[in-house]
């Protein structure tokens, strides 16, 4: 995985789930970081450091699906 440059770390992070992206190059993701309703990243496997922070919410999906909408 590259590594990602945020201007803001995530307020809400949706993790251990199974998401449904919408983008073709990548279908599937475990985990997706939100800040203020905004995805600023998603990916699977382990999750870089700099999307979150000792502020942000995470949530244990446990293995439940997310799709947008």
């Amino acid at each position: 995985m590259k590594d990602l440059i945020l201007d803001y770390n995530a307020n809400l992070l949706f993790y251990n789930a199974n998401i449904i992206t919408m983008d073709h190059k990548t279908p599937r993701a475990s985990w997706v970081a939100i800040y203020d309703s905004v995805i600023l990243a998603f990916g699977s496997g382990r999750i870089p450091i700099n999307v979150f922070n000792g502020h942000t919410k995470m949530i244990d999906c446990q293995g439940m699906t997310l799709m947008p909408g």
